[in-house]
């Protein structure tokens, strides 16, 4: 080859600008027929431009030779991949990429070698293809997980940053690729956001204009071009949107691409107006957005599903505007008619989809036992034969959990018995599934028995030899509160070779505890040599049963606010079980203490908090009931204790952002009610403010925006008597009596009430207003 070695300053602009030292001449035009003649040496260049007539063009092809570094397309496929090896894999596109902005940089306006679908452009998405195959799940390669996110999406990111920093278009095939990394992970707003910033569109299907820019660690970002926009692409947007369950743009994804749009009609979806893309769907799209609008679980989504499967063309029938139903089309609506409880519609598609030719398959009959009578499921069985399709363990291991979570058990363990009839013998997922079938109808007993049956089996012995059966076998025990047995199951794993696993030892603590062995509950947990978050809660549990209240709290607050050990779900569980064991044992400062920090956090009581503030004390949420304490000192001031809780509970919570729960509010009214005296003044004067009533005796009244939970009365200039509290108002109640035309500020009171709460809430309060007392045939009504 020829080597480009200086350029002449009499050279033409063109040829000054598009050659640079380097480039390879590799081809000379012929004088006739235009023919490009290979030359491999300086004296045959010359010789083909010498021998031209005189003013004669000649053409020269020239070829440029970019840097792009080493490549390894097989990088030890059969080791695990982690973050360290995706690391290793994405600095390796480093030498096409610095290549590729080489070529870039020395191209000008006039030059002739474009850098988008050059051989280097080619070559730097090949390689990031490369890449983000070795992270895809046909790799066969065990692929880690790194914390939350999957390694496949990180080398996704890594691979457009790679592109930005090239300042590169990406070509349709990459662009599917780095979408599908994503979906696989379930982070459908990364596979967006590529999509938008490769193709320049926006992903929700309207004629908005897309606002992503994807950029690289050195400046550059990536050009979006519409090639990128394909079927395959396509797909894997709707699948993204239907991970997030947008029904509305998975409608207007699947209108823009639709043949009849031509852009000339204005079609308004969910207030956007959809684009029109220059791509037709094909039966993959509409069953991937079949799949998002019946996942979504809506009604709206299912109905969504039904309109573009109506709309598709029957098998044998469909043309390139409008595809063609297939198998997984059928199998997709089954799925989310049996979901839906539509079994009339299930069975119809089942009929059609045979009338049509297609041949129902595993899947579709494992969706169709969902939605079946339990006295069906034989006929099923029959059905599935006469289409040549005979049941395997799998089928008859799901069925069965359907009909262990409909409290079937005898139903199940017949079709156990029918598949045993079949040549098909039961594995460690059928007798796990029995087991939990029977616990689920409150039959542990007869779990244990069914365990300690197949134990002594030795044809069936290995297969409840297995972690989650001995756990099962320990939670039946902890139901039975037979704490010994659990702890007897739990020696038996370690005989049989099978290491207890948290959840395992959790079990054993549930048994412990549910017999009232609390102290040996926590011995158990200190046995565990990685607990999780869900042990430290029972722990927890077990520190407030054996009355351990101080160790309790001290883990309670250093999740709160210090190790986050515990998800909030599992802090608010610990502290409603702390909460009632301080108040079951009458400690009520600590729980004023502890309840004042827990709402500091800030934490939200639940509907789960009031109720066990009010179970603590004695009482059924919600419910009145009559005190029998008259004459009785000791149990008076213990009960007047209870209502004044309720109150500085009132007061605690009553701040703009926190409702105070409907149920408990009538709990507090029927407590004030039982105890007669003050507290049912104090429940009278809190109904009245809850209704909103202007008047209350000769005073005047209105509730206060903000609350003070502790302090004494306060007076201002304008003749007004402000109460900071209920609490103290009880404790005050004399300071309470002010002179006519005092206008009276009440604490803030904010209630939350629903279906279940308000006919509650509404007795309460009547039966302050309007109590009907019966003396002979006497009727008194009195306030």
């Amino acid at each position: 080859y020829v080597v480009v070695s200086g350029i002449s300053e009499n050279a033409p602009k063109l040829v000054q600008h598009a050659v640079i030292l380097g480039d390879r001449v590799v081809g000379v035009g012929s004088a006739v027929g235009g023919h490009m003649w290979p030359v491999s040496s300086v004296e045959g260049v010359i010789a083909a431009v010498t021998a031209r007539l005189p003013g004669q063009d000649v053409t020269i092809k020239f070829e440029r030779i970019v840097n792009i570094g080493e490549w390894d397309e097989v990088q030890e496929p059969t080791k695990p991949r982690t973050l360290e090896t995706a690391k290793k894999d994405v600095e390796s596109l480093s030498g096409v990429v610095n290549g590729y902005k080489t070529m870039a940089a020395t191209n000008t306006a006039a030059a002739v070698i474009p850098a988008a679908g050059s051989n280097t452009h080619e070559m730097l998405l090949a390689r990031c293809r490369d890449v983000l195959k070795r992270y895809t799940a046909k790799e066969g390669v065990a692929v880690k997980f790194n914390k939350k996110y999957s390694l496949r999406a990180i080398v996704a990111d890594r691979v457009l940053e790679a592109l930005g920093d090239a300042s590169a278009s990406v070509d349709a095939q990459t662009l599917s690729l780095i979408m599908k990394a994503y979906n696989s992970c379930r982070r459908p707003d990364g596979a967006i956001r590529a999509f938008e910033g490769t193709v320049g569109l926006a992903a929700d299907g309207s004629k908005e204009a897309s606002t992503v820019a994807i950029e690289g660690k050195s400046g550059g970002r990536i050009i979006p071009a519409s090639a990128a926009l394909d079927q395959y692409t396509a797909s894997s947007l709707l699948q993204a949107l239907g991970q997030k369950k947008d029904i509305n743009a998975i409608r207007r994804v699947l209108c823009a691409m639709d043949p009849l749009n031509d852009g000339t009609q204005s079609i308004r979806i969910a207030g956007k107006l959809a684009a029109n893309w220059p791509v037709t769907p094909n039966t993959v799209c509409y069953n991937v957005a079949l799949t998002g609008g019946v996942k979504s679980g809506t009604r709206k989504g299912l109905e969504m599903a039904a309109d573009f499967f109506f709309n598709m063309a029957e098998p044998g029938c469909g043309d390139e505007d409008t595809p063609e139903k297939d198998v997984a089309t059928y199998g997709t609506m089954i799925s989310g008619f049996s979901l839906a409880g539509r079994s009339d519609d299930a069975f119809s598609l089942l009929l059609s989809m045979k009338q049509s030719g297609i041949k129902p398959n595993r899947l579709i009959y494992n969706s169709l036992i969902k939605c079946v009578e339990d006295e069906d499921v034989i006929e099923l069985l029959y059905d599935m034969r006469e289409e040549g399709i005979e049941p395997d363990l799998v089928m008859y291991n799901s069925w069965i959990r359907v009909l262990c979570d409909r409290s079937k058990w005898y139903e199940a363990k017949n079709l156990v018995v029918t598949m045993e009839s079949r040549g098909i013998s039961p594995d460690t997922m059928t007798y796990l599934l029995l087991m939990n079938g029977l616990i689920k109808v409150n039959k542990p007993a007869s779990a244990l028995t069914l365990f300690e049956a197949a134990n002594f089996d030795p044809k069936t012995r290995p297969l409840v030899e297995h972690v989650q059966i001995y756990t099962t076998a320990i939670k039946a025990a902890a139901d039975m509160k037979d704490y010994e047995r659990g702890l007897e199951l739990l020696s038996r794993m370690s005989t049989a070779g099978i290491k207890p696993n948290t959840r395992a030892m959790t079990a054993v603590m549930g048994a412990c505890m549910s017999s009232g062995e609390h102290d040996l509950a926590i011995d158990v947990y200190k046995r565990m040599s990685q607990p999780d978050g869900f042990a430290l809660t029972m722990l927890i549990k077990a520190y407030c049963g054996a009355r351990h209240l101080s160790t309790a709290w001290k883990l309670i607050s250093e999740n709160i606010s210090g190790t986050k050990e515990l998800s909030p779900k599992q802090v608010m569980v610990a502290y409603n079980v702390y909460l009632k064991a301080c108040l079951m044992e009458e400690e009520y400062d600590l729980a004023r203490d502890s309840f004042i920090k827990f709402l500091g956090e800030p934490y939200i009581p639940s509907r789960d908090t009031y109720r066990y503030i009010v179970e603590a004390l004695g009482y059924r949420i919600g419910e009145f009931r009559e005190l029998n304490i008259a004459g009785k000192e000791e149990e008076q001031i213990k009960e007047l204790k209870k209502f004044r809780f309720l109150l500085f509970v009132l007061d605690a919570v009553a701040t703009p952002e926190i409702f105070c729960d409907g149920l408990f509010y009538a709990s507090v009214v029927n407590l004030g009610m039982a105890l007669g005296g003050l507290p049912k003044k104090i429940v009278t004067v809190l109904s009245r403010v809850r209704q909103g009533s202007k008047h209350i005796g000769d005073g005047a009244y209105r509730s206060r925006d903000s609350s003070t939970t502790t302090g004494d009365l306060l007076h201002d200039s304008d003749n007004m008597l402000e109460i900071p509290g209920w609490e103290c108002l009880l404790t005050n109640y004399t300071n309470f009596k002010a002179p006519i035309g005092t206008k009276i500020v009440f604490p803030k009171l904010a209630i939350q009430t629903n279906k279940k709460s308000l006919p509650l809430v509404l007795k309460a309060e009547q039966n302050i207003m309007f109590r009907v007392q019966f003396d002979g045939n006497t009727k008194r009504r009195f306030r």
